[in-house]
């Protein structure tokens, strides 16, 4: 009887967090999983938030989320990363100022006032982890995996976006990897302001985006397989299975203080290159969870058919993924 009191308390709690994730309880800490965005994954030095319909700033802190219209503003060392899609994260440079314009996954819009914000993407193929950055020159539109970086540069008022990976669409100009474009104010994107510039050239707001990546691919390491079970199952409870076109979803982790990326596709790495050793794994036929471990990767079938499991060895591929690192 107080097992079945104890279950209804975690099913009545997991209905309440709903809109936001779904909850999975584990021996060693609790998880939850989400596919919103606008949480604030971290935050260090001057970070403040103007909050939608207030008159001033309050500090900002890693147990906050934005929501629609809310403005974010770094002082000098203030640093701050933000959840996008799921696998996509939003990082801000000190002196900068953004504005989470739309929260919604099929509409994520975000506005850069001032400052410098840097976009790292992972994801699969066909995922939807559209996002927009807005900044007082141009938009921004971001759909591909890869790593982008956007400056509004006073007193001009120029925006530069360079691109170390992937590709973006600045206005209706498509600028590819190894490439960055300048907008000046009032202009249009032009194919004739794309340069190429030398991706080994990095300053300390790229090496702490870096550093962020290598940090949130370990917590993933971390992750138990207790862990990331209870998370499938929440995942099927959740109706996230139903419709939902991302590449994984986000993993809190109290322990960590802090979301991770549990992907569903094997073999994902940000793009930073560092290997996602956990996740759920789905082929491409849409079913059987992973868990992988260095050298090989177990699969566990889907709930309705737990009897037939299997085991593949590694292709090298999935082995050396974290270690490759881009501009070393």
């Amino acid at each position: 009887m107080k097992s079945k009191k104890l279950a209804g308390a975690t099913f009545a709690a997991f209905l309440t967090i709903f809109a936001v994730g779904a909850q999975a309880q584990t021996s060693d800490s609790q998880y939850v999983i989400s596919a919103k965005a606008g949480g604030i994954n971290s935050a260090s030095g001057d970070v403040k938030v103007r909050r939608s319909g207030a008159n001033g700033f309050e500090w900002l802190s890693t147990r906050d989320a934005l929501a629609d219209r809310d403005r974010v503003s770094t002082g000098a060392g203030g640093r701050v990363e933000m959840l996008l899609s799921p696998g996509a994260y939003f990082r801000a440079a000190e002196n900068s100022e953004f504005e989470l314009e739309n929260s919604s996954l099929d509409n994520l819009r975000v506005k850069l006032n001032a400052g410098s914000a840097i976009i790292e993407a992972t994801g699969a193929d066909g995922a939807n982890m559209f996002v927009e950055i807005k900044t007082p020159d141009t938009n921004v539109a971001v759909n591909k995996r890869g790593i982008y970086r956007i400056n509004v540069l006073p007193p001009a008022r120029q925006t530069a976006v360079y691109v170390r990976e992937g590709y973006a669409l600045v206005g209706r100009v498509k600028v590819k990897e190894g490439r960055t474009i300048t907008v000046g104010a009032g202009g249009a994107a032009s194919e004739s302001t794309i340069a190429k510039f030398d991706e080994k050239e990095r300053d300390a707001f790229d090496l702490w985006s870096e550093s962020r990546a290598e940090t949130l691919v370990a917590a993933n390491k971390r992750l138990t397989r207790n862990a990331i079970r209870d998370s499938y199952a929440a995942y099927n409870r959740s109706g996230f299975s139903r419709g939902y076109r991302g590449s994984g979803l986000w993993l809190y982790n109290s322990s960590f203080g802090g979301h991770t990326f549990l992907p569903f596709y094997a073999g994902l790495s940000s793009p930073y290159g560092y290997g996602y050793q956990h996740g759920f794994g789905f082929s491409s036929y849409g079913f059987g969870s992973i868990f992988s471990t260095p050298g090989r990767r177990v699969i566990y079938a889907p709930t309705h058919n737990r009897s037939h499991t299997t085991t593949h060895q590694s292709s090298p591929r999935h082995i050396s993924s974290g270690h490759h690192r881009r501009g070393h």
